[in-house]
């Protein structure tokens, strides 16, 4: 079956490209023939334009827009290994049709020729305040007889500004099957359409072997912290689990960093950032995907949760710990021995394992039947 995958394949973000490649690798694997669409929208590859400010979430997307374009200034002048490293793996990873398409207008004018449609992972229904709901995001384009699937898409968060309820709802409805990566989806989705949808893992899941793609970094004892976010609670925890082990502290560089830098940092593509997980003693993360590698390679880890406005992100990892019986590995203290007891309590990593086989199976068994 001809299938074309709709998703943040763009983003120089390692969770976005790695759960791209891996729902492609696996439907590739049960006999489909899966391409990613490049949909290309400006609010995502430059911020898009500024709009007239009218109110404060107007100042507040106008402040987004000018922060992407800062950072990818500061990508241009001192991220070039890094960018290109995202670059090469999407070269030799990703089978991405062509054209591009700039606008949901151009996707709907000249859509690919596909047997089914596939939206997700990734917080693809977490509408941005620059841009709002883009139905492109929904699957509405192309041919009405084309199958249309969401697999393990996330609003990222809980619940859904009343603005944008009425319209997700109208194109959750235009959908043939929905499953959705964190719990709460399922009754959002229910909430804004009637519709019903299914829990299943990020697409990440969906492999069990990540050795043929990673790249072993050349250091050998370190702990490892990814952070997309930062607070005092984090850069402590990070600090206390790097002095336990005596080793140094690792930390991947970042274009749309707002804070300074915290122990050592390298410039990484998702091949390496993967291997830094893989060697690492201990990882430290407030990342969903940062979260579920170091579960993938066995790593033991803290998820500290966001704090402040950001703090409903954290259902994005939650649910997840929570299906794997690993809720106690999140940390909202920076007690010592709060951390010190998460770096010396074992993980029952056969019990987790069992665990991520069952979700699996629900997964591939959700897959079979909407592309049947």
């Amino acid at each position: 079956m001809r299938i074309g995958i709709l998703t943040f394949h763009l983003a120089n973000n390692f969770g976005a490209v790695l759960q791209a490649y891996a729902l492609q690798t696996y439907l590739h694997g049960a006999g489909h023939d899966p391409s990613i669409i490049d949909y290309q929208p400006r609010y995502m590859t430059d911020g898009g334009p500024c709009r007239f400010p009218r109110s404060k979430k107007d100042l507040y997307a106008n402040a987004t827009v000018l922060f992407i374009k800062l950072s990818r200034l500061r990508a241009a002048l001192g991220g070039g290994k890094r960018r290109k490293a995202f670059q090469a793996f999407r070269e030799r990873m990703l089978k991405v049709d062509e054209p591009a398409y700039i606008t949901l207008e151009a996707l709907r004018a000249e859509p690919p020729a596909c047997d089914a449609y596939i939206c997700g992972s990734d917080q693809i229904w977490n509408p941005p305040p620059r841009a709002g709901v883009d139905a492109a995001y929904y699957l509405a384009f192309g041919d009405a007889r084309c199958r249309r699937i969401a697999y393990a898409a996330s609003f990222g968060r809980a619940s859904i500004e009343v603005e944008y309820r009425q319209e997700i709802g109208r194109l959750l409805s235009g959908l043939d099957a929905i499953s959705v990566r964190e719990e709460s989806g399922i009754g959002l989705v229910r909430d804004l359409s009637g519709c019903e949808a299914v829990w299943v893992p990020d697409p990440t899941v969906l492999l069990d072997d990540y050795r043929p793609v990673l790249v072993t970094p050349p250091q050998e004892d370190f702990v490892f912290a990814y952070c997309l976010r930062t607070s005092a609670l984090i850069g402590e925890v990070q600090k206390q689990v790097a002095r336990a082990y005596g080793v140094p502290l690792l930390t991947p560089y970042d274009p749309q960093q707002r804070w300074g830098a915290r122990g050592t940092m390298l410039h990484l593509g998702p091949a390496e950032w993967l291997g830094c997980i893989a060697q690492a003693r201990f990882v430290v993360t407030n990342s969903f995907h940062g979260t579920l590698f170091s579960i993938l390679l066995r790593k033991p880890f803290i998820t500290v949760p966001l704090v402040g406005r950001h703090q409903d992100l954290n259902e994005r990892f939650l649910s997840m710990l929570s299906r794997l019986g690993l809720e106690d590995r999140q940390l909202a203290t920076k007690q010592t021995s709060d951390v010190q007891r998460l770096v010396e309590e074992p993980i029952d990593w056969d019990a987790v394992r069992a665990r991520l086989d069952s979700w699996r199976a629900e997964a591939e068994h959700f897959l079979a039947q909407a592309l049947s």
